[in-house]
């Protein structure tokens, strides 16, 4: 309608002067509008609702009517504007730029520090160019984006700190005994709808993650969990499992309650009980509100819509002002290959052996500093002076995902380029269901994955052993079956490191894994914001950010 209006009021601005008061009829009006005469009275009645003219209707047919034309497409464009951007919407903004070229960008220049202004004296934060969110269900998303929101509107039953070692969350406190864990919730937890959280509504939540989703495996070994009463939950497993705790403090673990929201036919979220509640979902953006009564560390922030702007929007609404107070953390990550072996396979297993053991040595070439020979065991790889490059050939199916990091693209490219000079013909397929790295087997040989491993070592390595990508890319469900039953005797052993590295050593030793490089990224987020983010950056946990006093520079 605002587009409608607009291209209303233009049309009347190519024939008509402002501030000059005209004596029109209606078949005049028509021509000019190029409409009906039911329309043009429709057309008149809105834009004098939106203060853009003054228009008097005649009384009687064939009088004339008095038409003032009060605002210049600037100003009409700089009204839309500012409320698309208030509501965080960007699709409109676009097409009034594919539209009016230079008269949107300067009003969109005056828009968007307007609203940037409003913003920081209200606490309130619009990020432009946040990535589309399909699910918040911390059962069923890997993606970090959404996990990135998970954080904030949920909680778990325990957190780590920054070494890695479980602290309270939901759970104040924690025992465990064997096979048994039990957990006692605090008190004094409300949900997003003000109620009280219950020791049910954890029962629950935890419950439904041993049905489905990516993660589901890693709550196989799960027993029974029960409510002892309105404060303690026990969760007993098949076998004694000292790890098995630093699950919960993961955000797929995260505790949702039974109650939904619903937004529209696609968008609904269960309640939570994170610092921020979801105000409102569509297909345009995400609102997060502050929960007032969070338990714990309030959020800084009253509101953060999240919108997903068009590329071309970038350079328009960039402020020339210098960033914010930021903070660094240290990413653990993990690359890898793993083998499919295919029936239809292009290649033969003979020449798979001879690559992967090529690559095993001239991944020490490329990045000697990065390269490994396990996640167990992380020592630098020696650098190999002289290789001869095996002469092979087939047609070889490389999966791999769309690489956001300039060095994992990086990393790709040198794969590709080594592949390829053995003589195999390489095909590269994009994984496009991250969370369902199977959807690709009967098409592709190799995957190609990098994955972040969590802290403790020990817990990375086994929460990597139990729900990797690329073992779910190559292992069908009579291998994940005897897999896993190897992990739970480790894990239920004296010492669950040698016998996790055990199993890891098999794989390679088998040829289905070839691991590739560690990474150790510096990942620098901003903290302090201005009310209007326009680059594309990393942010810190919503809870953490707060706008600063734009005067000051830093």
């Amino acid at each position: 309608m605002n587009e409608a209006n607009i291209r209303r009021l233009n049309q009347l601005l190519n024939r008509y002067e402002r501030y000059h008061c005209y004596q029109v009829i209606l078949d005049e009006l028509e021509h000019v509008l190029s409409t009906s005469r039911r329309n043009v009275s429709i057309i008149l009645k809105n834009l004098s609702d939106l203060g853009w003219i003054e228009w008097r209707p005649s009384v009687g047919r064939g009088k004339a009517s008095q038409l003032i034309i009060r605002n210049s497409l600037s100003d009409a464009l700089l009204q839309v504007l500012k409320e698309e951007l208030k509501q965080g919407r960007f699709q409109l903004i676009t097409r009034l730029l594919e539209l009016y070229g230079v008269t949107t960008v300067n009003a969109l220049a005056l828009a968007t520090e307007e609203q940037n202004d409003w913003n920081e004296a209200n606490s309130e934060l619009l990020i432009t160019h946040y990535p589309w969110v399909d699910s918040v269900d911390p059962q069923h998303t890997v993606r970090h984006a959404e996990l990135h929101i998970v954080r904030s509107i949920y909680d778990t039953l325990l957190k780590q700190n920054v070494e890695g070692k479980l602290k309270p969350s939901i759970a104040h406190a924690w025992q465990m005994e064997g096979k048994t864990l039990t957990l006692w919730l605090r008190p004094d937890i409300q949900r997003h709808d003000g109620k009280r959280l219950t020791a049910s509504d954890v029962v629950w939540s935890l419950t439904r993650l041993l049905d489905d989703g990516p993660v589901a495996h890693l709550f196989e070994q799960v027993e029974s969990i029960t409510a002892l009463s309105l404060s303690q939950i026990q969760v007993v497993l098949k076998r004694a499992n000292t790890l098995f705790p630093y699950i919960l403090a993961m955000p797929h673990a995260s505790i949702v309650c039974p109650d939904i929201i619903q937004f529209d036919a696609k968008h609904r979220y269960y309640l939570g009980t994170g610092p921020f509640r979801l105000h409102d979902w569509n297909e345009e953006h995400l609102v997060l509100k502050r929960h007032e009564h969070y338990f714990a560390e309030s959020a800084l922030l009253r509101q953060i819509t999240l919108s997903h702007a068009d590329d071309t929007l970038t350079h328009v609404m960039s402020f020339n002002r210098p960033e914010g107070k930021t903070e660094t953390t240290m990413l653990s990550a993990f690359s890898y290959l793993t083998y499919n072996q295919r029936a239809q396979a292009g290649i033969t297993q003979e020449d798979w052996h001879k690559l992967f053991a090529y690559l095993q040595h001239f991944k020490g070439q490329y990045a000697p500093k990065r390269a490994v020979s396990g996640l167990c065991s992380q020592s630098e790889m020696a650098l190999i002076s002289s290789l001869s490059t095996p002469q092979l050939r087939g047609t070889l199916v490389l999966a791999e995902p769309k690489w956001t990091l300039p060095y994992l693209q990086a990393t790709a490219d040198w794969l590709h380029q080594a592949i390829r000079a053995t003589g195999l013909t390489l095909q590269v397929l994009e994984l496009t269901e991250i969370s369902h790295p199977e959807s690709v087997r009967a098409e592709a040989d190799l995957l190609l994955i990098e994955e972040v491993i969590e802290s403790p070592l020990e817990y990375g390595v086994y929460e990597w052993l139990l729900i990797a990508s690329g073992l779910r890319f190559i292992f069908i469900e009579h291998e994940w079956l005897m897999h896993h039953e190897k992990i739970a005797a480790a894990v239920a052993a004296d010492n669950p490191v040698e016998g996790l590295a055990d199993i890891e050593q098999a794989l390679y030793q088998h040829k289905r894994i070839l691991p590739l490089f560690a990474g150790k990224e510096a990942i620098t987020k901003a903290r302090q914001v201005k009310g209007i983010q326009v680059k594309k950056t990393g942010y810190s946990d919503f809870y953490q950010l707060w706008i600063g006093d734009p005067r000051v520079v830093n």
